[in-house]
Parts: structure tokens; C-alpha cells; sequence
């Protein structure tokens, strides 16, 4: 009998009706997932050839009944994996994440609660990583992260939980726009103000990261010299890592590996970690177009490798 996996997503399935659940329709959100990242259509067709069932349903196909909780018409008990991609349209997300950590951890890539607990950009910023991560301040009032900037240096100021480079700022104690910044950041939630680093001017490293196993990695280089994302323009090459690189790395994984952490990216500036993201990490679709392999298909093998049978081989 195959293995089932359902994938839970913003994104429309890129399955044919006879490999996912076609009674359960795709929603679009504005909370979900923008075209860039194509997590949702390259990971389904993955596991498809590895010889899996594949379901595809939305967030918001989740239900909590007497009988147990449902996915769409699946039941959980019937499923080998679940794998969340993001986390879904922003009202019912904390409803939804109370649901599915009723269900074992192991029935997923990653389990919910493990995503709650790194989602925000400060999450490893205390504790025994916290010497890999620039100096980091997160607060919701302005006036108090205001102070700490007019003691001088350049900042970059951002969401605590943002993506795609949005609402990120370099600023600086004369900034004429400072206050505006800090008002629309602290407005209705915390911001991260970070030291800014000289070096991210020679671009950031992202690392893919599969089950304890680099997928691969390249770099991204800005001509704003502080946001590298692809969504403002970045460019992007392949490149190497370091050895001080590889030991960060190796430091981050095993943290990742007691958590219980499938999938994730870990983006490095220099020596230090900006970044990590274990919600739905963009970077599969450049590292096909670099390094022309099939990214999600090495990432399927690495999640499955230690506990799930492949059925077919890459081509």
C-alpha cells in the first residue's frame, strides 16, 4: 500500500485530480504565500514520484469533530506525513495550530508547536546559539527602541516574523524618517532592531536544509547592500561554504535536529546567522536553476531516508 502524504497550503495543487483530494478546493488568501515561492508545486509532484499518495488542501480544510480531527475528508490516522507549508491565512491560524498539535509530532515534517517556537526571526537570538546572531533588541515600544538607536551606528529595523523583505530598514540615528519607521513597525506588534553589518554588503548565504542534510545552498547579493531577498531584486550565484560557515551550520542543525525541525533555510552573513526560517523556506526553485538538479526531489529523499521507503529512484 503507498505511503500518503498531505500537504497542507495556500497554493493550488499541481496534482491531477486522481493523485489529491479533489472534493477539498484550494481558497486564495492574502495572508498566503506569493508566487515566488513554489514550495507548494514542487514538493507535491516530489513525493508523487517517489510513488506516494499526495493530498494538497488548504488551511482552512482543517476540523476538529467528535470523532476526531479531520483534513479536508482524510483522517489523520490514514496519513504517513503532513507536511505544513507556511502558516496559512493569518485570522484562523492560532485556532488551527491548537488543532493540529492535538496530533503526534511525528506525523510531521515539521510539528506545529516547533514552528510557533522558531517562526520569529528572534528565536534562537537567547540561549547557546545566541553568540551566532548579530546584536538583537525586540521590543513594541517605540520610544524604548528609538533610545537604543540614538546611542549611535546603523540599524537595520524589521518584522518579527516578516518575509520577502518587506518592511525591512537600514537606519541611523539621523534617519528623518525614523519615526514613521518605528511607528508603523511597533503599530500593532513587536519589531527586530539589529545591528547592521558591514559584510552583507558582499551578499548572504542561504542554506537549504532537509532532515539534518544541506540540500544545497547560493548566495544573494543586494544592490540595496542590506535586503538580499529575490522578491527586491537580488541577485543571485552559486558559491561555496566556508569551514566556519559548515561549523555554523553543523551548531544550527543539531539544535534543529532535538526540535525536530524537516525543513528549514538558514541564511548567513559572514559569521553570523541573519536569519531562519522553518515555516516554508523559499530557495528550491534557484537551486534548480543553478545547479540544474531537482531540488524538492532531493528533499523529499532526505526527509523519507530515515524512516520511509522511496519507491523510485531520481531519474
Amino acid at each position: 500500500m503507498n505511503k500518503h502524504i498531505c500537504f497542507l497550503s495556500c497554493s493550488p495543487s499541481p496534482l491531477s485530480p486522481s493523485s489529491t483530494d479533489s472534493t477539498c478546493p484550494i481558497a486564495q488568501t492574502g495572508d498566503c504565500v506569493p508566487q515566488e515561492n513554489n514550495n507548494g508545486k514542487l514538493l507535491p509532484v516530489a513525493f508523487q514520484r517517489a510513488g506516494w499518495t499526495v493530498s494538497v488542501l488548504h488551511h482552512d480544510m482543517l476540523h476538529l469533530t467528535p470523532n476526531g480531527i479531520r483534513i479536508g475528508n482524510l483522517v489523520p490516522d490514514e496519513l504517513d506525513l503532513i507536511w505544513l507549508l507556511g502558516f496559512g491565512p493569518r485570522g484562523s491560524c492560532s485556532d488551527r495550530f491548537q488543532i493540529l498539535s492535538l496530533l503526534p509530532d511525528q506525523l510531521f515534517v515539521t510539528p506545529p508547536l516547533t514552528m510557533i517556537r522558531l517562526h520569529a526571526k528572534f528565536a534562537l537570538c537567547q540561549g547557546p546559539l545566541s553568540h551566532l546572531f548579530p546584536k538583537t533588541w525586540v521590543s513594541g515600544d517605540k520610544a524604548w527602541l528609538k533610545r537604543k538607536i540614538l546611542e549611535g551606528g546603523d540599524w537595520v529595523v524589521k518584522p518579527t516574523a516578516g518575509s520577502y523583505g518587506n518592511k525591512v530598514f537600514k537606519i541611523s540615528s539621523d534617519n528623518p524618517n525614523l519615526n514613521v519607521i518605528l511607528e508603523t513597525l511597533t503599530h500593532s506588534s513587536y519589531c527586530t532592531l539589529q545591528a547592521y553589518l558591514e559584510s552583507v554588503k558582499q551578499g548572504e548565504k542561504r542554506i537549504l536544509i532537509a532532515n539534518g542534510n544541506i540540500i544545497g545552498h547560493y548566495k544573494r547579493a543586494s544592490k540595496e547592500k542590506f535586503r538580499t531577498n529575490l522578491t527586491t531584486d537580488a541577485e543571485i550565484s552559486e558559491c561555496t561554504l566556508t569551514k566556519s560557515e559548515l561549523n555554523i551550520v553543523s551548531q544550527v542543525l543539531h539544535h534543529f535536529t532535538e526540535l525536530g525541525v524537516g525543513f528549514a533555510s538558514i541564511d548567513l552573513v559572514g559569521d553570523y546567522i541573519m536569519e531562519i526560517n522553518v515555516a516554508n523556506p523559499g530557495g528550491l526553485n534557484t537551486l534548480n536553476t543553478l545547479n540544474r538538479t531537482d531540488s524538492a526531489f532531493l528533499a523529499a529523499q532526505s526527509i523519507l531516508q530515515n524512516s520511509l521507503e522511496l519507491f523510485v529512484k531520481q531519474p
